[in-house]
């Protein structure tokens, strides 16, 4: 069974509903990793497109790569 870390959620609401932002950190069982964005509100589910398939930390990265000589 798959891995999973919550590393960041937030409850937000408005006069009209109410949501929760959730990013999760999973380690699934084939030994890569994936991180997603969740927002779950009163009458709907949401996933973002994430990062997946990834086998090592740095590719956590998505801004420029610094490159040094």
């Amino acid at each position: 069974m798959a891995e999973r870390i919550i590393i960041w959620q937030k409850d937000n609401a408005t006069m009209m509903s109410s949501w929760t932002d959730t990013v999760v950190f999973t380690k699934r069982k084939d030994g890569t990793f994936s991180i997603r964005h969740f927002s779950m509100g009163d009458e709907y589910k949401f996933m973002a497109a994430g990062k997946t398939s990834m086998k090592t930390a740095q590719e956590l990265s998505y801004g420029p790569k610094l490159v040094t000589a």
